[in-house]
């Protein structure tokens, strides 16, 4: 069985010339083989969505990622080259 708990949003403001509303959720994903995580945004109905499931062993370790996306912001098209990045830093994920 899996599932899916939002755990963090950001949302952005309209700002003139600067920047689009839109609104960043970040989700634990929760299944019998492991953790994983999902990211989504929406901006003027239109929705991006990027999924990685199986990736931590430990809820706490996708937790951990998900405070990480959310503090910087990392949009669904960024979150694979952020995880590889990481992987590629430590060596190894999680």
């Amino acid at each position: 069985m899996t599932s899916i708990r939002e755990i963090y949003v950001k949302t952005f403001s309209d700002i003139a010339h600067l920047q689009r509303a839109k609104r960043i959720s970040y989700a634990l994903i929760a299944q019998k083989e492991g953790y994983g995580i999902r990211v989504s945004s929406m901006s003027y109905g239109c929705g991006l969505e990027e999924t990685v499931r199986n990736i931590f062993e430990t809820e706490s370790q996708a937790r951990n990622m998900l405070l990480f996306l959310y503090e910087n912001g990392v949009e669904p098209q960024q979150l694979l080259e952020i995880l590889d990045d990481i992987a590629a830093q430590e060596g190894d994920m999680p």
